[in-house]
């Protein structure tokens, strides 16, 4: 009988729900991913990981001219984000369970709208930023497969600025610490 580290190459097909507490946006947002890998070697997994999740902000620009007058825009801004990212990582079994490290990178496809607080004019914003991330994970063999969590850090800069609404470069980051919980099957 084979135990479950001993195979040389495998596949696994994992599906991820979790929470980003973001830094840049001030706010939490659920995650939802998708991940298809390939184990080599017994201790490397190869992959690529789709996700989906949205955010929001409120942005506010204040300028000031020589007579001190202060004049504040405000826009409420949206985004759904979608990050496809590849992923490499080193896993090792510690008894039950599997401990994991690696890291990921690939593009976010990031569409959403600016709305102008004070003229409700709209604006679309469509960018495709590059996306990063380091992550720690462990799994528990349970059935099939294993239940699996990951604590990541992931980078995702954007400029989200439109001259329709008039508000100065806001810039901002979209990662931050995130948390996954899912399920692995393994084949």
């Amino acid at each position: 009988m084979e135990s479950r580290g001993s195979k040389t190459l495998g596949f696994g097909l994992g599906a991820y729900v979790g929470v980003l507490p973001n830094f840049g946006l001030k706010a939490a947002s659920p995650r939802f991913e998708m991940n298809l890998e390939l184990k080599v070697l017994r201790v490397i997994r190869l992959g690529a990981l789709v996700g989906y999740f949205p955010a929001s902000k409120a942005g506010v620009d204040e300028t000031v001219d020589p007579k001190q007058v202060v004049t504040v825009r405000q826009a409420d801004f949206s985004f759904n984000v979608i990050p496809l990212l590849f992923r490499a990582a080193y896993q090792q079994p510690v008894g039950p369970i599997d401990l994991y490290g690696g890291g990921m990178i690939g593009v976010a496809f990031v569409s959403g709208k600016a709305v102008a607080v004070q003229s409700r004019t709209e604006a679309s914003i469509e960018e495709t930023p590059l996306n990063a991330a380091v992550f720690l994970g462990t799994g528990l063999t349970l059935g099939p497969g294993q239940v699996v969590l990951e604590l990541r850090w992931s980078w995702l800069s954007l400029d989200y600025s439109d001259d329709v609404i008039d508000l100065s470069n806001e810039p901002g980051k979209l990662g931050g610490l995130s948390g996954a919980l899912g399920y692995k099957l393994e084949f």
